[in-house]
């Protein structure tokens, strides 16, 4: 069970050093939906599954990391090449592998779960993020605040 704190300045940090993650063309598609009030985290983990339900349970912080479709591998409008839109989910796993590690430097934990039903996840996240692919989450340790980042592009 998490018990360990984050601020809301120290997630907008983790988010910046996020940030420096490679990504196609330097285009950062990956975004982030902070649930930390526990309406917000109780509403995302009635979205992960019983199993990872469990492996969350008193997790004050729960992200759900996502990634604009048509970024990552597109040159106006266009695909340019046979991936396609795989470039966005392999920018968004790069971008959360550095949180994860970047997480972990900063003293948090992370869980990375793809067992979720992203439709619903989708629609709860749609006011902060629109036109997003929800893509996996992680937990950390946190507080009671709401915090919705969307960084721009360096």
């Amino acid at each position: 069970m998490a018990t360990k704190t984050i601020s809301e300045a120290e997630v907008r940090q983790l988010i910046t050093l996020t940030q420096e993650a490679p990504s196609w063309a330097n285009g950062q598609p990956t975004k982030y939906y902070v649930a930390m009030t526990p309406e917000k985290v109780a509403a995302v983990q009635e979205l992960v599954g019983d199993f990872n339900k469990r492996n969350v349970q008193g997790a004050p912080v729960l992200m759900v990391s996502t990634y604009e479709k048509a970024k990552s591998g597109f040159f106006q409008g266009q695909a340019t090449n046979e991936i396609g839109e795989g470039w966005g989910a392999y920018d968004n796993g790069v971008s959360n592998a550095y949180l994860v590690l970047i997480a972990r430097a900063m003293g948090f934990d992370t869980l990375i779960m793809g067992m979720r039903d992203s439709d619903a996840l989708r629609t709860l996240c749609a006011e902060a993020i629109p036109g997003c692919s929800v893509s996996v989450l992680r937990d950390l340790g946190g507080n009671n605040r709401v915090v919705r980042v969307s960084l721009p592009p360096r």
